[in-house]
């Protein structure tokens, strides 16, 4: 399984959890979560392992180093199964296995402070990038956007891949 693979198979699990879910999305907020979702109870990051190394060079990450400075109220990582084992995660963090048909909560994740001026920043881009393709006073609503493709659209021209709810 690549790291392409489980990034896809994220974006998908944290659609079908947040209101509006992005891959890999760069922003000035520096950190670049592999996805990264957000919903009315808070925000849920998600980081994809494909190998064991990769793993073991995320704990020098900086966000990793000082998590009170990464984003996501809840995080994860996603891995195939036996990748990373639970007692391997940092304080809080939870983990997720990608398994053929679905992906198996191994630990949930508990709560923790998000950065929010990270993930004001965040939305703060993607909106930037959907107002400069439809001006804001072209879209009054949600309502008048027929089936929501065009916010479909901007996000999906917004992130690598996007899903919006």
């Amino acid at each position: 399984m690549t790291h392409a693979d489980l990034v896809a198979r994220g974006l998908k699990w944290l659609g079908n959890r947040c209101t509006i879910a992005f891959s890999e999305l760069a922003t000035a907020a520096m950190e670049i979560p592999d996805g990264w979702g957000y919903g009315g109870d808070g925000s849920i990051l998600v980081e994809c392992k494909a190998t064991r190394s990769d793993f073991l060079a995320d704990a020098k990450k900086y966000y990793r180093r000082r998590p009170e400075a990464g984003m996501g109220n809840l995080r994860y990582y996603l891995c195939p199964p036996g990748l990373i084992r639970p007692e391997e995660l940092p304080e809080a963090w939870g983990l997720l296995y990608c398994l053929p048909k679905q992906i198996k909560v191994v630990v949930k994740a508990r709560p923790q402070e998000a950065n929010l001026d990270a993930e004001r920043r965040l939305l703060a881009s993607v909106v930037r990038r959907c107002a400069l393709r439809w001006p804001i006073h072209q879209v009054q609503d949600m309502e008048t956007m027929p089936g929501r493709s065009r916010a479909a659209d901007c996000a999906s021209e917004t992130a690598s891949q996007a899903h919006v709810d």
